[in-house]
């Protein structure tokens, strides 16, 4: 059994390296929407590329959309963007007007030319959790996107921000089986205990990666629900990720595209 983000999960199956899950051992996976499942793996918690941004600079009104992002004359400031592909072009496809349910197949060139637009205009590209906490620890920029856990505990920690989750694009963790595995019915008990209600609340106390069995909520304090990447009014403001699209052709020659985007 392993964990990982969906995209693995979603190569594992068009590569034929997955065993079918038996959800008759699997009945915490009833609680887990249809979007964060299939025949061969289930949704374990989900996080969030969030929009935040230095409060000593903006007071509370700061960028609330992706479009605010790359709007330099009414938001100036400096800016950090990711530097990988992924969710990039939906951020800045987002920005460009797209709407979050028209947002795949993603139009590549499209999304391509709206980034040629901020390039100029970015100071930092990040490429991991650590640097975007220190980002918004130091003021080094003025806003940025990251996830959602690292925003979180930068802002419990004293930071001067805040974020928003207005067009958040999230992102799930997937648990699968190898194919061909000796202990399939060992492995299929685990996901089941893993994806246990209980189980799932106590560690959403302590990070705001959300649980993606959805009967967790009953046993979560009201005020700490609210902050959670899987909370039902995050829920409804968030854009889900298609895993499946980057795991395809399009997505593996867009991913691929980023290193001449970068060069150029």
């Amino acid at each position: 059994m392993f964990d990982a983000s969906a995209g693995y999960c979603a190569r594992g199956q068009n590569e034929g390296l997955l065993e079918p899950l038996d959800y008759a051992q699997i009945p915490n996976a009833a609680g887990v929407p249809d979007a964060f499942k299939d025949d061969y793996s289930v949704g374990l918690s989900a996080y969030a590329t969030v929009l935040a941004y230095n409060t000593d600079t903006f007071g509370e009104n700061g960028p609330k959309s992706w479009a605010d992002f790359w709007d330099v004359e009414q938001f100036p400031g400096k800016r950090a963007l990711r530097n990988y592909a992924r969710p990039m072009l939906e951020i800045a496809l987002l920005a460009d007007g797209v709407k979050p349910t028209d947002l795949y197949p993603l139009d590549v060139d499209r999304a391509y030319a709206k980034l040629e637009e901020i390039k100029p205009h970015v100071d930092v590209w990040w490429t991991s959790g650590a640097e975007t906490t220190q980002l918004l620890y130091d003021g080094e920029v003025d806003m940025l996107p990251l996830w959602d856990g690292r925003a979180a505990t930068a802002v419990g920690e004293g930071a001067a921000a805040t974020f928003t989750r207005n067009q958040a694009i999230m992102e799930y963790t997937c648990l699968a089986v190898l194919k061909g595995t000796a202990h399939r019915d060992a492995a299929m008990k685990l996901i089941n205990g893993l994806l246990d209600p209980k189980g799932q609340a106590g560690w959403a106390t302590e990070y705001t990666t959300g649980p993606l069995n959805t009967e967790f909520a009953v046993f979560m304090d009201a005020e700490r629900l609210g902050t959670l990447t899987s909370a039902p009014e995050n829920l409804a403001i968030q854009v889900p990720l298609s895993a499946a699209w980057w795991a395809s052709e399009a997505g593996e020659a867009a991913e691929k595209r980023w290193l001449a985007f970068m060069q150029d």
